[in-house]
């Protein structure tokens, strides 16, 4: 199970470190100097994204696809940051899973 990141110095960590991994509506920061004992995750939303409630739409995709690929998450052992770009109401679920697995497949490359 992956853990969640929830306080403020953990993200200014990672928008610090230099590795980073895009996809059409999503980049990906990750912290590449440690390995954790376990995977911990954090979702960004920001304005530009669009109002709370395509925000908080977005966000439930990303979880439902974390949890839904769980087991090859938890071998990345390090934290992430999952930030979307942008939203548009064209974008499927499909579309979505297709875009964080490219990004995902990038990082186990990487790693």
């Amino acid at each position: 199970m992956y853990e969640i990141i929830k306080k403020n110095p953990e993200y200014q960590l990672l928008f610090r470190s230099n590795k980073r991994f895009s996809g059409n509506f999503f980049t990906v920061l990750m912290n590449e100097d440690t390995e954790l004992e376990s995977t911990r995750i954090g979702i960004i939303t920001g304005k530009k994204v669009g109002k709370a409630v395509v925000r908080n739409k977005i966000k439930r995709r990303i979880r439902a696809y974390l949890k839904a690929r769980e087991e090859s998450i938890q071998n990345i052992r390090r934290r992430i940051v999952i930030i979307a770009k942008t939203a548009n109401p064209a974008e499927t679920w499909q579309d979505l899973t297709e875009d964080l697995d490219s990004v995902f497949d990038k990082i186990m490359n990487y790693i």
